[in-house]
């Protein structure tokens, strides 16, 4: 039985780490592998039962910015007790080096530093520690972007965002359903899954729908997530006066359901690791317009198309309308051949980690 430490530098809550994280830890082999956490927020009921159910522990150090010292002399009692073989730190800047050097002081000998993201939201703190960032022994990125961005020329390893893609092919029944549901049955139904933050780029993603329905007046808008700048975004969809054109449906589990009754993915974010939404959009077949600030990586359909920021809503607009708005019903099996099937990616993991721990790479 190997012994592994996972940690995140963001809170473990849903969002894009912390899915991939379960998404590879509700695949692994658990004969073979036993895995604890280090998490810096309280997790939720449903994620503490299923913490119990795979026999893992887990901790809560919230100190981890606050107080980084306290923060590490708890996570170094940690490492020390816990008899791991590995500590995989999952983040986006060089904060991460606060449990690479902590676990490298109590003995852990594969110390693993997994990017996600291609920017991180505090300059500053990304700079303080960089002089404990490179106490990493192997590199894993997203993409090629988050791998460029935070080990520099150093080499890393592609781990992808891997999940079950079979959940997300498209579903005629599922899309009728939810169309429905929503009483959207003869509307233009844009669609777009992110936290609500800055990185997604939420208000110019309302400039575009604005000059959307000024071109298409049936157009719908539909957003799924939360966060901390959902209510600056309501608020700015009423002073446009298209807040009755908007459904905000919150946090759902029922991502891959939803996602049936768009008629395009639109996600004008200004920056991302990979964008694993994307990947789902594809996979279901939809018309996907994104960002150039997207990994290029992320584009395995012809249904995919980027745009500059630099280019004004209204292009952008224009550009959605003249889109080839028809499904690609390929997705599926391009997904599997870029390695995004999660059983698949979580045996290379597997491997990986096990010639870790023997010294083989």
């Amino acid at each position: 039985m190997y012994n592994i430490l996972v940690t995140s530098s963001n809170k473990f809550t849903p969002n894009g780490i912390t899915n991939t994280i379960l998404n590879f830890y509700n695949n692994i082999d658990s004969n073979k592998f036993k895995i604890d956490f280090v998490l810096i927020n309280e997790p939720s009921d449903e994620l503490i039962a299923l913490f119990h159910s795979k026999n893992s522990k887990f901790y809560v150090l919230s100190e981890r910015i606050t107080s980084p010292v306290r923060y590490m002399r708890k996570l170094y009692k940690i490492c020390c007790n816990g008899d791991y073989d590995i500590i995989h730190a999952n983040g986006n800047s060089n904060s991460l080096g606060l449990e690479l050097f902590t676990s490298r002081l109590a003995g852990i000998k594969v110390r693993i530093a997994h990017s996600h993201s291609t920017k991180c939201k505090n300059n500053f703190i990304n700079y303080i520690f960089k002089p404990f960032f490179n106490n990493y022994t192997h590199a894993f990125a997203c993409s090629n972007l988050a791998g460029n961005w935070l080990f520099k020329d150093n080499q890393y390893t592609i781990i992808n965002n891997a999940f079950t893609i079979k959940d997300f092919e498209f579903d005629k029944n599922k899309r009728l359903l939810y169309r429905e549901k929503f009483s959207i049955s003869d509307k233009f139904v844009i669609g777009n899954v992110a936290l609500f933050n800055e990185g997604k780029n939420h208000f110019f993603l309302l400039n575009i729908f604005k000059e959307l329905l000024s071109i298409k007046p049936n157009s719908i808008l539909i957003l799924v997530g939360d966060g901390y700048l959902k209510n600056k975004i309501i608020i700015k969809a009423k002073e446009y006066k298209i807040y009755d054109k908007i459904i905000f449906l919150g946090l759902r589990d029922d991502v891959c359901e939803i996602i049936n009754c768009f008629d395009l993915f639109l996600f004008p974010s200004l920056y991302e690791g990979l964008g694993l939404v994307l990947i789902e959009a594809q996979i279901n077949g939809l018309p996907v317009l994104c960002s150039d600030s997207v990994p290029e990586c992320v584009k395995f359909t012809d249904n995919l198309d980027f745009l500059s920021l630099g280019l004004d809503a209204k292009y952008w607009a224009n550009f959605l309308i003249n889109k080839n708005l028809s499904r690609n019903i390929g997705g599926l099996s391009l997904a599997k051949e870029k390695g995004f099937e999660i059983k698949s990616e979580t045996k290379r993991l597997e491997t990986l980690y096990i010639d870790f721990i023997n010294g083989r790479r």
